[in-house]
């Protein structure tokens, strides 16, 4: 599975700052999880940063890449990443089902980008939606 720094390499930048990955770590209930959940939340966070990062980029680009159904799914997809590594963190009884909901939106997301071969960021959220997917189906039964 690649990690956050795989991606970071994959984009050529300096790692960026996942948000509220700091403040998580800090929880009471993140730092007594083990470390395959505390995984899947670093998971879930990486990938919602990058298909933040893949939107401004479809933006960016116009055309095919922008279509609304397109962003609106990078979107979704976001928001589930960042939601389900929330919710896990602080022990939510909705994680198990929201973590097999962003896996779900996961795999829909990697499937629309991977059609943009030779991009390197529709390449870059390929692997995050894939790696969070992964994740998710992994740790969510867990909780």
């Amino acid at each position: 599975m690649a990690s956050l720094h795989d991606l970071v390499e994959t984009l050529g930048r300096e790692e960026p700052r996942i948000h509220g990955l700091d403040l998580l770590q800090e929880s009471p209930h993140f730092t007594q999880m083990n470390e395959e959940i505390q995984s899947g939340v670093r998971d879930c966070l990486a990938c919602a940063l990058a298909c933040e990062q893949t939107i401004e980029h479809c933006l960016r680009r116009g055309g095919e890449y922008s279509s609304q159904e397109h962003v609106r799914l990078i979107r979704d997809c976001t928001d589930l990443c960042r939601l389900s590594g929330e919710l896990i963190v602080r022990g939510s009884t909705y994680s198990a089902r929201l973590c097999m909901l962003c896996a779900d939106a996961c795999s829909a997301c990697e499937r629309w980008c991977s059609i943009f071969v030779g991009d390197a960021q529709m390449k870059a959220c390929v692997t995050a939606c894939r790696t969070c997917a992964a994740s998710c189906r992994r740790i969510g039964p867990l909780h």
